[in-house]
C-alpha cells in the first residue's frame, strides 16, 4: 500500500522557532536591525575616541566657550615667553662674545684667552697630543707708539694678528696679553713645534712691511714656547714664558728670535 508523504512536518520539539529565536540572537549580536559587527564597532570606536579627547588634560566635553578662550590666553602667553626666551639666550651669547673679544683686533682679550689656557691646562693629561703655549712680543711696537702715535701701533698689531691667522690653526687659540704680547695655545704641537710655528710667525711679519703714512716699516716679532704641563696655573706659565723674551732680548747675541724651553 501507497503511503503519501505530507509535504510539510513540523517538529514536535519546536525547532522553528528555536531557529528563529537564533537567528534574532545573532542579529542583536551583529548590531542588530542587520547591522553588520563592522558598523558596531566602529561607532563603539568613535564612542571611545570622543569621551578620551583632551585638551591639556581637560576633556572636550567640559570646554566651553569660558574655558577655550582662557586656554587661548594661556597658549598665547606661553608663546611670547618662548620667544622672550630664545632672545635671551641669543643675546646672552652675543654679548659673552663681545666680553671675549679685543676692543679692535680679531683675537681673544687677556681675560677670555687665560680662562681658554686654564681650560687647557686642565684637560692635558687627558688630550692624545701634547699641547704648548707660544709667547710673541712686537720688540720695535713701543717705538712704533712713541715716533708715530697709538694708531699706528694699533694698526701694525692688526697685520700681525693677519700673519698669525696665515700661519695658525683654526683650533689654535690666539688672544692678546695687552701692550704688544700675544699668545697663542697651539692644541697639537709640542715645544719643537712650537718653536718652529713661532719662527714662521717672526719671518711672515718680517717679510710684510708695515706701511704707514708713506713710509715702510718692517716689524720684528720674537717668541718664546713652553709645553702645557698637566696642573700648572694659567698665569704662572705666562709669566714664566714672559721671563723668557727678557731674558732672550738681554743676551748680547741673540743669535735666533725663539728661545726653546722645557715645561
Amino acid at each position: 500500500m501507497e503511503v503519501k508523504k505530507p509535504d510539510t512536518v513540523t517538529p514536535i520539539d519546536g525547532s522553528s522557532a528555536g531557529g528563529e529565536r537564533k537567528h534574532r540572537e545573532e542579529q542583536r549580536k551583529r548590531g542588530g536591525s542587520g547591522e553588520g559587527a563592522d558598523a558596531g564597532r566602529h561607532r563603539s570606536a568613535t564612542r571611545s575616541i570622543t569621551d578620551k579627547v583632551t585638551v591639556m588634560g581637560i576633556p572636550g566635553g567640559m570646554l566651553t566657550p569660558e574655558v577655550q578662550q582662557a586656554i587661548d590666553t594661556l597658549m598665547e602667553k606661553t608663546e611670547h615667553l618662548s620667544q622672550a626666551l630664545e632672545w635671551t639666550r641669543d643675546e646672552r651669547a652675543n654679548l659673552q662674545k663681545l666680553a671675549d673679544s679685543h676692543g679692535f683686533l680679531p683675537v681673544l682679550n687677556r681675560r677670555a684667552f687665560v680662562r681658554e689656557l686654564g681650560k687647557v691646562l686642565a684637560q692635558s693629561e687627558h688630550l692624545a697630543a701634547p699641547t704648548s703655549l707660544l709667547r710673541l712680543h712686537v720688540t720695535n711696537g713701543a717705538t712704533i707708539r712713541r715716533e708715530r702715535g697709538r694708531r699706528a701701533l694699533d694698526q701694525a698689531l692688526a697685520q700681525v694678528c693677519g700673519a698669525l691667522a696665515e700661519i695658525l690653526h683654526p683650533t689654535d687659540v690666539v688672544g692678546s696679553l695687552g701692550g704688544d704680547d700675544f699668545g697663542v695655545v697651539l692644541l697639537a704641537a709640542d715645544v719643537e713645534g712650537a718653536v718652529a710655528k713661532g719662527a714662521a710667525v717672526a719671518e711672515a711679519v718680517r717679510g710684510r712691511p708695515f706701511h704707514w703714512q708713506g713710509e715702510d716699516i718692517v716689524l720684528d716679532v720674537v717668541s718664546a714656547a713652553r709645553v702645557l704641563e698637566p696642573g700648572a696655573d694659567a698665569e704662572e706659565i705666562l709669566a714664566a714664558a714672559d721671563q723668557d723674551l727678557v731674558d732672550q732680548e738681554e743676551r748680547p747675541d741673540p743669535g735666533a728670535d725663539v728661545e726653546q724651553t722645557g715645561g
